[in-house]
Parts: C-alpha cells; structure tokens; sequence
C-alpha cells in the first residue's frame, strides 16, 4: 500500500565544526539513558548550537568520538543537533572518553541495555530500578504536556516533587488537600 510515483524531496542538512567540550546522560520517563555532547557554540542554521544528541553509546562507539575532539555537527531535518563525524582527534592527554553508565546517574541502580524484539541485547541502556527518580519526573512531566497544561514548567515541577511530595501523575489530582502550600 505504499503510494506510487511520489517523492519525498530531501534536503542537505547544514552543519559545522566544533568541539566536543563534555557530554552529559539524560533520562526519561522510560529509563533509557541518553548521552548528549556540550559543544562549543557553533552557529548552524541561523541558530547557535551548544549541545547535540549522541543517540547512545552504539553510535558513540561507531564515531569513535570523545571529548575534546573537534566534530562535524548538523541539524537533522534542519532541527535536531546530531554529532555525524570526527573531523579531528583530540592529543591522547586531552581526549576523554564518553563512557556507558554502570550505575544510573540519577539513583545509582543497576542499569542494562533493553532487549530487542529478538531477545538480543539493543542499543538502549535502561535504568532497570522501578523507583528511580528521574522516571517518576519524567512521567510527571509527560503527564502535564499530554493535558497541555499552561504555567508548569521545570521549576514548578520540581518544587511540586521537593515540598509537596508529588510521586506520580496521579498526585496532581490530590494537590488541593495542599491549597496553602500552593499559594
């Protein structure tokens, strides 16, 4: 059912070069653990870019990319940031490795990749600990932009999470029993 004679006209996405100066692993909802570099800001597109995704550790292995290297960045579709090539190695004393998390970053629990359809190891790896806190703000947070819910933003969900104990989603809807906390 894939329709006939059509094309989907792609575009060469612009990119630059710059330098990976750290990276950082992001979390979510689902656990899966995201390595980003921290760039210096390079101008891409119109907009200046200070971070990229490196997608996981597959892909950070096949670039054999680290911090410190000087790197080729574009825009995927003309919006996402995304590492796509060493252009020049870091000096061994000045090249840092991005390395996979054995531990959570978030909670210290014990991590693995997930597996795949086939029951082979994929390329996510996942925080494996049911109670990690960055799933519980990740879910909140998920939860909140599904309903389109305006004036809740990082900080206001934090301070939901820190003072007024909000676990899950299903706190919101308990929130009145704290009216003066709120004000």
């Amino acid at each position: 059912n894939r329709p006939k004679g059509q094309t989907a006209w792609k575009f060469v996405s612009e990119g630059g070069e710059t330098m990976i100066l750290d990276y950082v692993i992001g979390g979510g909802h689902t656990g899966v653990l995201v390595p980003s570099a921290k760039l210096a800001p390079v101008e891409i597109g119109g907009t200046t870019v200070q971070n990229a995704l490196l997608n996981n550790w597959d892909e950070v292995a096949r670039l054999d990319v680290a911090v410190g290297d000087r790197v080729f960045v574009i825009k995927a579709n003309d919006i996402i940031p995304k590492v796509i090539r060493v252009v020049e190695r870091a000096a061994e004393g000045r090249r840092r490795a991005i390395e996979e998390p054995t531990t959570c970053p978030f909670c210290n629990g014990e991590v693995a990749r997930r597996t795949n359809t086939s029951g082979d190891a994929g390329v996510a790896t996942v925080c494996l600990n049911p109670d990690c806190p960055k799933k519980a703000t990740g879910k909140i947070a998920r939860w909140i932009r599904g309903l389109d819910i305006q004036g809740i933003g990082d900080s206001v969900r934090e301070a939901m999470i820190e003072q007024l104990g909000v676990e899950n989603p299903a706190d919101l809807y308990t929130l009145g029993r704290d009216r003066d906390a709120l004000a």
